[in-house]
């Protein structure tokens, strides 16, 4: 899913990583390519609920801005 969510809004791996940022997930460009691998290559790992979800989160404030504002 984050695949195609990341190709739907054509993000760069840079924006991806700050967008988890937001949500309160410090990744790495490593950790983001085995999320982004195609499913069935051995570099394929899966992207846990939890960090779905802070990305998803880390989405909401990049384009409603946070809760305090």
């Amino acid at each position: 899913m984050l695949r195609r969510v990341r190709y739907i809004f054509d993000f760069s791996d840079q924006l991806m990583l700050s967008i988890f940022k937001l949500g309160g997930h410090q990744g790495n460009k490593p950790e983001l390519a085995t999320w982004l691998a195609r499913e069935g290559t051995p570099e394929f790992v899966l992207c846990e609920d939890e960090n779905l979800a802070r990305f998803l989160n880390g989405l909401i404030i990049k384009n409603r801005g946070s809760k305090d504002d």
